[in-house]
């Protein structure tokens, strides 16, 4: 089973949320992220896939979650998501990893945006806090 990294960048009353050009869940919005590679921690994994997908300089401020997801393909995989906090708002989305990307209101992201429906149920049923 895989290791996946998800980085929920906040910023004040703003998330940073891309929208997956790839299965699973291709076209879906998603935090930044994605799986680590060997040689690397979960931490340093999600600090890299942030980086390759946003080119932000993020700080992991803590874990807030660890558990077992289950993509549209049917594979499951251990899912970690970090809260974390970026050095700077400037960002560019790199668009062979994704499809587009950019900071949401926390508020309004469940308003016709399609989020992974983990990642929405995390959302809703879990306050987001300094």
């Amino acid at each position: 089973m895989n290791d996946i990294a998800l980085t929920l960048i906040k910023n004040d009353n703003e998330i940073f949320l891309v929208k997956r050009r790839f299965k699973p869940f291709e076209n879906y919005w998603s935090f930044p992220g994605g799986r680590r590679e060997s040689n690397e921690s979960i931490e340093i994994a999600a600090v890299r896939e942030a980086k390759e997908e946003t080119d932000l300089d993020i700080e992991i401020i803590r874990m807030l979650d660890n558990f077992v997801g289950r993509g549209d393909n049917n594979r499951t995989a251990n899912l970690y998501i970090f809260l974390c906090k970026a050095r700077s708002q400037d960002y560019f989305v790199d668009k062979e990893e994704c499809l587009e990307g950019g900071w949401f209101d926390i508020n309004k992201v469940y308003q016709g945006m399609q989020l992974i429906p983990v990642l929405k149920k995390y959302l809703q049923e879990n306050a987001i806090m300094d």
